[in-house]
C-alpha cells in the first residue's frame, strides 16, 4: 500500500570514518589511523569498531573474497590489479572510508552493518569502489553502542564516472576478478536503467463516493538491476491533492513489480499522475533514467477543469 512520504523519511547516514594511503611501484603504506568523527545520537561508530573495519579489510587475504585472485594482502591487490589502468601509470590513491552498508536511516536499536569502502580514483571522471561488509553495530534507545567482527563479505563493487567533480553515471561489477576487465567498457557502453510506469484504475467511472482501486506497474526496460526505486502517485480530485509514495527493494532488467492503493472519489472522479524514479543510494545512475514521461490516467465523466 502507499504511503505518506512523512512516514518514511529516514535519517541519513553520517560519513565517520575516513584514511587516505598512497601506493607508488611496490605498496607502502602510511601509519595514520582514520580520523573518526562520533556524532550525537544514532550513527555514531566506536573508534575501534573504525579501526577494526579499516585494518580487518585492507589486511584481508584478497583469495579469501574472490577464490580467482592470488593469495595477497587486499590492499597490495588493489595496486598491482589497477596499476596500468590510474592515470599517471603505476600510481594508485586508495581512499579508505569506514561507514554504514546500508546509508539509509534505521530506527533506534536496530541493527546496522558497518562496511569498509576502498575508493580508487583511477582519473579525474573515473574512481572504483570496492564495499565490504567487516563488522555489525547495535545502538539502543540510550545512545549505549555495542559491536562485533564478522566474516568479510564483499557487497558492492561498482565504478563512478564524474564530470566537473560532479557523480552523473555508475557501473556495477560482478565480481574482484572481474574489475581490471570491466574498466575497460567506455562509459557510453555501460548497462543502463530505464523505468518505466503504468497505472489503471477497477472501475474507470465510478460513482460520486465510490473507492477506486489503482494498479500501479513499474517496468525496468534497460539493462542493470536496480537495488531500490521509489514510485510516487499524485491524486488530484474536487480541488484538492494527495500525494502518496511507495519503494520496492530490487529489479532487475526487464522485470516488473505491481503495486496498488485505493482512495475515495467524492465526485466519483480524479486525476493520477505516477513516476517510478531510483532511490538514492551510493551508486550513480545514468541521465536516461526517468526520461519517460509520467503516467497519467483521468477516471470518471463530466467535464474536468484545466489550469
Amino acid at each position: 500500500m502507499l504511503v505518506d512520504p512523512r512516514q518514511t523519511a529516514g535519517r541519513s547516514a553520517v560519513l565517520v570514518a575516513a584514511i587516505t594511503i598512497a601506493a607508488a611501484g611496490i605498496p607502502t603504506y602510511a601509519a595514520a589511523q582514520p580520523a573518526v568523527r562520533l556524532p550525537t545520537y544514532f550513527g555514531a561508530i566506536p573508534r575501534d569498531a573504525a579501526l577494526s573495519v579499516w585494518d580487518r579489510v585492507r589486511a584481508a587475504n584478497a583469495s579469501g573474497l574472490d577464490a580467482t585472485l592470488p593469495q595477497v594482502r587486499m590492499d597490495e591487490w588493489l595496486s598491482v590489479a589497477l596499476a596500468r589502468l590510474v592515470d599517471p601509470p603505476g600510481t594508485v590513491l586508495t581512499n579508505w572510508h569506514v561507514t554504514f552498508c546500508d546509508t539509509r536511516g534505521t530506527a533506534l536499536g536496530a541493527l546496522r552493518e558497518l562496511c569498509a569502502d576502498a575508493a580508487v580514483a583511477l582519473t579525474a571522471e573515473r574512481t572504483v569502489h570496492v564495499i565490504v561488509h567487516a563488522a555489525d553495530l547495535l545502538s539502543d534507545p540510550a545512545d549505549r553502542v555495542s559491536w562485533r567482527p564478522t566474516a568479510l563479505d564483499v557487497r558492492n563493487i561498482y565504478v563512478e564516472r564524474r564530470i566537473d567533480g560532479r557523480p552523473v553515471d555508475s557501473v556495477h561489477v560482478s565480481s574482484l576478478g572481474d574489475l581490471p576487465e570491466s574498466l575497460l567498457v567506455p562509459p557510453e557502453l555501460w548497462p543502463a536503467i530505464d523505468l518505466a510506469a503504468t497505472i489503471s484504475a477497477s472501475n474507470s467511472a465510478p460513482l460520486a463516493g465510490e473507492t477506486v482501486r489503482f494498479t500501479i506497474e513499474v517496468t525496468n526496460r534497460g539493462s542493470r538491476a536496480i537495488t531500490r526505486a521509489w514510485v510516487r502517485a499524485t491524486v488530484d480530485r474536487d480541488g484538492a491533492s494527495q500525494s502518496l509514495q511507495d519503494w520496492f527493494p530490487s529489479l532487475g532488467a526487464g522485470e516488473t513489480v505491481r503495486l496498488q492503493f485505493a482512495t475515495l472519489l467524492p465526485a466519483g472522479r480524479a486525476t493520477v499522475v505516477v513516476k517510478a524514479t531510483p532511490a538514492q543510494t551510493t551508486e550513480t545512475f545514468g541521465e536516461n533514467v526517468g526520461r519517460h514521461d509520467p503516467a497519467v490516467l483521468l477516471v470518471g465523466g463530466g467535464s474536468w477543469p484545466r489550469q
